[in-house]
């Protein structure tokens, strides 16, 4: 992946993980050169291993308790909202 440092979060998640290359603006006319200097087994490795961190099955569980607390926190506003019937 490459990025430029102005595409801001797209830049923190390539250099956080190391999966790619991040350039100025001014470095575009040299890309060809940064391309080839820059470590493909490292960038290949290191792909490998922000996938296996970011992938859906390792975090599965934090996104449906997630979903479990926003629909919790629903009903019971819903239900607090519902007008009082009275009967006679």
């Amino acid at each position: 992946m490459i990025v430029t440092e102005e595409d801001g979060n797209s830049m923190a998640l390539v250099r956080k993980y190391g999966v790619g290359i991040v350039i100025s603006q001014n470095e575009v006319d040299c890309l060809s050169e940064i391309i080839r200097e820059c470590d493909y087994e490292m960038l290949l490795s290191n792909v490998r291993r922000a996938r296996e961190e970011l992938s859906m099955k390792k975090h599965i569980g934090r996104l449906i308790e997630f979903y479990d607390q926003v629909y919790a926190t629903k009903t019971l506003k819903h239900e607090a909202r519902q007008p009082e019937v009275l009967t006679t």
